[in-house]
């Protein structure tokens, strides 16, 4: 480890590492392989078919199952012709702002449709900033498992997951 250090000017730090050459290259399990992950049934409801097909594509490259919805009233209707189905959904990401049932209603919905049954991770998907989430009420934002800014990446959805699987 060396410091080499100038008053006014600042400081640059490096270090060496002695490391042995491994023979062949180690096989790489992507994190979607792990049963948690790759068991995963999503429902991505957006009115935006580019916005959709992106997340489906994202949400794919994780090894999860996904559905499409191009509304609120389109997602009700799919959770509802699945329910009491082997395989429910476990998380929902879903667009705030939507013609018709925005994603705020949806949400609410959802959850109804849900009672007593396993209720789906819901994770809002918007181009608002996280200051816009907190004027909602904290009703509204208690609808929420998680909360993404657009643009999103696989990462992003996977660690919305992993956040609000961890939280409850």
């Amino acid at each position: 480890l060396a410091l080499q250090s100038r008053l006014g000017e600042g400081s640059r730090f490096s270090f060496q590492l002695t490391m042995p050459v491994v023979d062949g290259v180690p096989e790489v399990v992507p994190a979607a392989a792990t049963p948690a992950a790759g068991a995963l049934r999503a429902l991505i409801v957006d009115d935006n078919p580019t916005a959709r097909e992106v997340l489906a594509t994202m949400a794919a490259s994780l090894g999860w199952h996904t559905d499409l919805a191009a509304s609120g009233e389109e997602a009700l209707a799919l959770l509802q012709a699945q329910a009491g189905g082997h395989f429910p959904y476990q998380a929902v990401f879903i667009d705030w702002q939507m013609p018709g049932m925005d994603g705020w209603e949806a949400c609410l919905r959802i959850r109804e449709l849900s009672a007593g049954d396993q209720v789906p991770l819901m994770v809002m998907v918007t181009a608002h900033g996280r200051e816009m989430l907190a004027q909602r009420s904290p009703q509204e934002q208690a609808l929420l498992n998680g909360f993404l800014v657009k643009p999103v990446t696989a990462s992003m959805l996977f660690d919305a997951v992993a956040d609000a699987r961890a939280a409850d």
